[in-house]
């Protein structure tokens, strides 16, 4: 083999373990692209309002009007996914009649947000009876312990929709 061919052989053995790196049999893995960005999470977003009621009663209160057309006004304006309508009552009674009291309250906040132009079927009711007081009482005065126990007898609406962050 003459000079000039063995330079030449040399020369594109040392351009090939450049170009395959210095083991010279396989070449680098070349680099990936970055992921893609996470598509942005929807934030859950809840509200809260409480609707109170009178003892016994589950009629709509003149006071409780405006509280209920807020929760709905924030429903349609904040693309409610779900209104959630909790009933609750004071301890006075038997659990019986304090469930379907609670049942009752629920139901009549709801068919209030229907007239006020919200979808029935996104409104969920149910009723906890006497099952979470918010407030305990010890009074022995029946007028006092009925008053008293005001924050019992109470609708708690929930409103749960998404906002894209």
């Amino acid at each position: 083999m003459t000079l000039r061919r063995r330079s030449a052989l040399l020369l594109a053995c040392l351009v090939s373990t450049i170009a395959l790196g210095c083991g010279g049999s396989t070449p680098p893995p070349e680099a990936k692209a970055p992921a893609p960005a996470p598509a942005p999470a929807a934030a859950q977003i809840v509200r809260s309002f409480q609707v109170f009621f009178d003892f016994d009663k589950s009629n709509i209160r003149p006071d409780a009007r405006p509280i209920i057309e807020e929760a709905a006004n924030n429903a349609r304006k904040g693309g409610a996914s779900r209104i959630n309508l909790t009933g609750h009552t004071d301890r006075a009674g038997s659990d019986a009649y304090n469930q379907r009291l609670s049942v009752r309250r629920a139901e009549a906040v709801k068919n209030y947000m229907v007239s006020k132009g919200i979808p029935a079927n996104r409104i969920y009711t149910e009723g906890k009876g006497k099952a979470q007081p918010v407030k305990d009482c010890k009074d022995t005065n029946r007028k006092a312990l009925i008053a008293c126990l005001q924050p019992n007898r109470r609708v708690e609406v929930e409103i749960v929709g998404t906002r894209s962050r």
